[in-house]
């Protein structure tokens, strides 16, 4: 379960999330995430080694709705659930719950 909360920036201090949030090509959201995990004690080994990677569609499990990540095999949720042909595309691991991953769908 996630929780939501607001956050009051200067703007300029906002340009510059924004910026680099789009050099890594991740939403301001998933970049402040992405920041707060990872300056908090003892992260997830998914949060230190597996979220930001790239994966190819090819590595989706479309029928049990698994990925296979670093040995691992984890369910994953897309951000537009109803795309087609998956295999096409490459994704970057956005977030994880648990066993799930969040992929991004890249453009080609």
């Amino acid at each position: 379960m996630t929780k939501e909360f607001s956050i009051q920036l200067d703007e300029q201090t906002y340009e510059q999330v924004v910026q680099v949030a789009q050099s890594k090509n991740l939403s301001v959201s998933d970049y402040v995430r992405r920041l707060v995990v990872d300056h908090l004690p003892n992260p997830s080994f998914e949060s230190r080694q597996i979220i930001g990677r790239i994966i190819q569609g090819e590595k989706l499990d479309e029928k049990n709705n698994l990925v296979e990540v670093s040995g691992i095999y984890y369910r994953y949720h897309l951000e537009n659930p109803y795309q087609s042909k998956l295999k096409q595309y490459n994704y970057q691991i956005t977030n994880n719950d648990g066993n799930q991953l969040y992929l991004k769908q890249l453009s080609n």
